[in-house]
């Protein structure tokens, strides 16, 4: 599995994020996702990051995996 470090917040001008769906918490950080774009927040002892929303790739026709 590869894992991608956390960015500071660069929110997306093109969503207002409005709508924050609950993720759930580990010790004092709250996990939320934006219910329009999919983009995840981390929130922690007053800073906050987030994780981009990726778009699964299509596989073409006669392509496995």
């Amino acid at each position: 599995m590869r894992t991608m470090p956390l960015q500071q917040k660069d929110v997306a001008e093109d969503c207002a994020h409005s709508g924050l769906e609950h993720l759930g918490n580990n010790r004092d950080a709250r996990f939320m996702r934006c219910e329009s774009c999919g983009q995840v927040f981390v929130m922690q002892a007053g800073r906050e990051w987030t994780l981009p929303a990726l778009r699964p790739r299509l596989r073409s026709v006669g392509e496995s995996g």
